[in-house]
């Protein structure tokens, strides 16, 4: 069942590694990745450069707002095929790779409701894997090999937009049963300072989820964003 296979898919341990850049996707609201275009960034920080595309792509089940189609596609493709490329990009690019379990069905069900209108096809972030690098060069590294290895079908750079401060980069991957699974490159000082301000980052998850605020938390949420930029802007 899908409790048992989402424990399972807790054996993963992707692994790691470096290399030089080459190419970068030109993705622009929605379109397929060229990943034949020589990477041209340049600045102080070239992971700003790369554009979010506007896509909302979507999981290919036959049932809307089913969720048992979405977990069975998952893990149709965990092992076989999103691992063995995720563990590919980690022996080129030397970061450290770790893979969540699949999405609790509890809370899937709850972000299917809240954020999708009941749509799980929506849902494009039940497998997991992340890739934290120690440098700029090793995240561009890791975007361009995600781009040989996956159709990447979505952008979300918060290197370029952050969210209250904090700064990573989300990759949605279609695999070939349709499953879009998320990749998440992220800088090593970032992940550090998430971890010095996670009181901080709870509290404010729980004052987030508050329907009806009182005007003294509604105060405090943005009291505790505020420290939160401050410590991510400092890493970045």
């Amino acid at each position: 069942n899908s409790s048992s296979q989402a424990k399972q898919l807790t054996t993963f341990q992707l692994a790691a590694n470096k290399s030089l850049i080459q190419r970068q996707s030109n993705l622009n609201k929605g379109s397929k990745q060229d990943i034949n275009r020589p990477i041209q960034l340049q600045g102080d920080n070239p992971l700003e450069q790369i554009e979010s595309t506007e896509s909302s792509p979507s999981q290919e089940i036959e049932t809307s707002g089913k969720l048992v189609p979405v977990y069975a596609n998952a893990w149709e493709v965990a092992f076989t095929e999103f691992k063995p490329k995720a563990e590919k990009i980690g022996k080129i690019v030397k970061g450290e790779v770790s893979i969540a379990p699949l999405k609790g069905m509890q809370r899937a069900g709850e972000k299917t409701k809240e954020e999708y209108d009941g749509k799980s096809e929506k849902l494009v972030d039940v497998a997991r894997a992340s890739i934290v690098c120690s440098t700029i060069q090793q995240a561009l590294d890791a975007y361009s090999e995600a781009g040989k290895q996956f159709e990447i079908v979505r952008v979300k750079n918060r290197f370029q937009t952050p969210s209250a401060g904090y700064r990573d980069l989300l990759l949605n991957v279609k695999l070939s049963n349709g499953h879009v699974a998320e990749l998440q490159i992220h800088l090593k000082a970032i992940i550090d300072a998430k971890q010095e301000g996670h009181k901080d980052y709870e509290e404010a998850r729980t004052l987030e989820a508050k329907k009806e605020p009182t005007p003294e938390e509604t105060a405090r949420l943005e009291e505790l964003r505020l420290k939160m930029e401050v410590l991510y802007d400092a890493a970045w």
